[in-house]
């Protein structure tokens, strides 16, 4: 797993051609590839993390402060975090039954470990995100065909499965 100042460090350094070599990228040029840099660059501008780890073999995580996310981000600057509601357990009725709501177990543990030792857990005020990679963008043609939930800007149809 790459740590994240590393990711930023990488992400920043590389270049079209090393990654138009690489069986699977389907990137259309060094311009487009240029856009999924800038991409890439502007959605973790300013988050802060904590720690990260892998989830399911595959998916780096970042624990990112909840408070610089990048859906708070507007014109440069975070937005303040708004606190969210207190949860609301509602009974049933079921004949003459009442039943009552259960929560569901969190999917992240601190007792659950990654390949690497990480644990898998945020800690309060943090939340997960999946880091988005240039490995990522670059299985599409352009950044707006990432966009694209059927794989092709401006398509319709059935979702493109990778």
């Amino acid at each position: 797993m790459v740590p994240f100042q590393i990711f930023l460090k990488s992400t920043a350094e590389a270049r079209f051609e090393d990654y138009a070599a690489r069986a699977g990228t389907k990137v259309a040029n060094a311009q487009e590839f240029q856009r999924m840099k800038a991409h890439v660059a502007s959605t973790y501008e300013g988050v802060k993390v904590r720690n990260s780890f892998v989830l399911d073999e595959r998916d780096v995580i970042d624990c990112v402060d909840m408070n610089t996310q990048p859906s708070l981000r507007q014109n440069g600057r975070f937005l303040p975090v708004e606190k969210p509601p207190a949860p609301i357990i509602q009974k049933e009725n079921v004949g003459d039954q009442a039943r009552n709501g259960r929560g569901v177990a969190p999917m992240l543990s601190q007792k659950r470990k990654d390949a690497f030792g990480n644990a898998q857990y945020c800690a309060p005020g943090y939340i997960p995100m999946r880091r988005v990679t240039l490995d990522d963008l670059v299985h599409y043609q352009t950044l707006d065909d990432f966009f694209n939930k059927y794989g092709r800007a401006g398509e319709r149809g059935d979702p493109v499965s990778r």
